[in-house]
C-alpha cells in the first residue's frame, strides 16, 4: 500500500470518528432538551404504584424461597404494569414519572436476580440469560440512538410481549421453589415448574424478534417505526 492510500484511509478513519462523535452529541442534547422533568410529577397516584411495587419487590427478594416472598414479587411485577396504565388512564403521564418507573423497574429485576442467584431461587442459566439479554438491549438502544440523533423510537412490540412472558415463566419458576421447600407433599411445584420453562420457552421466539428490529435500527437508513 502507497503512503498516499494510507493516508487517505487514515483521513477517512478520522472523519468517520468525527461524524460518529457528532451523531452521539447531537443525539444525547436532543434527547436532554425533550426531558421535562418536575419533581411535584412524581406526588401522584402512578409514582406511588410504583414505589409500592418497590417496597413489595424487595420485601419479596430477601424472603425469595417462601411462598409469600414470591407473592410479593408477583404483586411487585403487577404495580409496574399497573402504574403505567393508570398514568395512561388518569392523563398523569410524565417524564418524571417515566423516570421514576424504568428506573424501579430495573433496580427491582436486579435486586430480584441477586437474591434468586445468592438463594438458588432460579436456575443461574435464565437469571444469566436475562441480564445478557438487558444488557444486549441497553447496548443496542444506544447504538440506535447515535445513528438517529434527535429521533425518539419505542420499544418494539416483539420485546414486550418477550418481557410479559419472561415475568410470568420467572414467576412460575420462583413459585415452584418455594413450594418445593415450604409444601413438596402437595405438588403444586411440579406443574409450575413445568408451564414456567415452558413459557420462558416461548418468550425466546418474541426476544429474537425484538432482537432482529433493535439490530435494525443500527442502521442510520432504517426506519424507526414501532414493529
Amino acid at each position: 500500500m502507497s503512503r498516499e492510500i494510507f493516508d487517505q484511509n487514515r483521513e477517512r478513519a478520522k472523519q468517520s470518528v468525527h461524524h460518529a462523535r457528532e451523531r452521539a452529541s447531537e443525539s444525547i442534547r436532543g434527547n436532554i432538551n425533550e426531558i421535562n422533568f418536575h419533581p411535584k410529577d412524581l406526588m401522584k397516584l402512578p409514582t406511588l404504584l410504583t414505589a409500592t411495587g418497590m417496597f413489595l419487590a424487595y420485601r419479596g427478594a430477601k424472603n425469595i424461597t417462601t411462598v409469600e416472598g414470591t407473592r410479593d414479587i408477583r404483586n411487585a411485577r403487577m404495580l409496574d404494569i399497573a402504574d403505567g396504565i393508570a398514568a395512561r388512564a388518569l392523563n398523569m403521564e410524565s417524564d418524571a414519572g417515566a423516570v421514576a418507573d424504568v428506573t424501579a423497574d430495573k433496580l427491582e429485576q436486579l435486586l430480584i436476580a441477586i437474591e434468586a442467584w445468592k438463594q438458588d431461587a432460579l436456575p443461574k442459566s435464565v437469571i444469566s440469560y436475562l441480564f445478557l439479554k438487558n444488557l444486549a438491549h441497553t447496548a443496542l438502544t444506544i447504538g440506535a440512538s447515535f445513528s438517529h440523533p434527535g429521533e425518539s423510537f419505542r420499544t418494539p412490540k416483539a420485546n414486550k410481549y418477550a418481557m410479559l412472558l419472561e415475568n410470568l415463566g420467572a414467576g412460575l419458576l420462583l413459585e415452584a421453589n418455594a413450594y418445593e421447600i415450604e409444601q413438596p407433599e402437595s405438588g403444586k411445584h411440579s406443574t409450575r415448574k413445568k408451564v414456567g420453562v415452558a413459557v420462558l420457552g416461548a418468550s425466546v421466539l418474541f426476544e429474537l424478534s425484538a432482537l432482529k428490529t433493535m439490530i435494525k435500527r443500527l442502521d442510520p437508513e432504517t426506519s424507526l417505526s414501532e414493529k
